[in-house]
């Protein structure tokens, strides 16, 4: 490739097609590997399922949410995450105190609890990272309200 050449212009349309769809699926918020699990296995596609539009209450251990689709389910995450009852260890068991899970919130595409994690950074450093939680696991674990 010399110094002109551009390097989309030598990539084959295979290749462009899958970039594309990639990036169009992150401007979305969708895994592709997830989106592809979900299809084969289940044959859902979750690039159409609803998300968390916004958080309407919030009480030990239950949210009442709205959906992108406009229903309005609860998640009971008490009976969620009731193996991780009790657990300091384990951000699930974490969240499962009052105090702290009082203080969910959403990003407009799931429910989540600043700082509950650690991830490791581009550069090698450990930062604080949020707890969330797939929108399509929710969804499966919410009804109606």
């Amino acid at each position: 490739m010399n110094e002109t050449e551009d390097f989309w212009d030598t990539l084959d349309d295979k290749t462009k097609a899958a970039i594309e769809e990639g990036l169009a699926d992150a401007e979305a918020g969708r895994d592709i590997e997830f989106s592809l699990y979900m299809k084969t296995q289940f044959g859902i596609d979750p690039s159409h399922n609803p998300r968390i539009k916004e958080i309407l209450a919030i009480e030990p251990f239950i949210i009442k949410s709205r959906w992108t689709d406009g229903q309005v389910r609860v998640t009971d995450f008490g009976k969620f995450l009731v193996e991780y009852q009790g657990s300091r260890e384990s951000p699930f068991g974490r969240i499962l105190q009052p105090e702290i899970f009082i203080q969910a919130k959403t990003d407009g595409r799931t429910i989540l609890w600043d700082n509950m994690t650690e991830m490791e950074d581009y550069d090698g450093t450990v930062i604080p990272a949020p707890l969330d939680f797939c929108p399509d696991v929710l969804f499966q674990n919410s009804t109606l309200a």
